[in-house]
């Protein structure tokens, strides 16, 4: 999240990247792996999920997507590398 903060405006760096449903913590993760990766090394970057809500609630958080957090109305955010992002449906248990 650091390393992206030169791209972001608004309220206090700790805060842009708080999850609002979150309240120890911060709730957003970078797909392990992903970090100094460059879009052009991607095959596909619409299809390559980059952060996402996840249950890692560490300041600078890497995971494997299998954290991925349903916390809003059962739905979890993940941004692809292309910039697009999805909301995900909690799997029916």
């Amino acid at each position: 999240m650091t390393a992206t903060a030169k791209y972001t405006k608004g309220s206090p760096m700790v805060e842009r990247y708080r999850c609002p449903e979150v309240i120890d913590g911060f709730g957003y993760a970078m797909v392990k792996g992903m970090d100094g990766k460059k879009i052009s090394d991607l095959r596909e970057s619409q299809d390559q999920p980059l952060f996402f809500d996840s249950t890692d609630l560490a300041w600078n958080a890497t995971a494997g997507i299998e954290t991925l957090a349903f916390r809003h109305d059962g739905k979890g955010a993940v941004s692809y590398a292309d910039s697009h992002v999805r909301a995900i449906k909690a799997p029916v248990k």
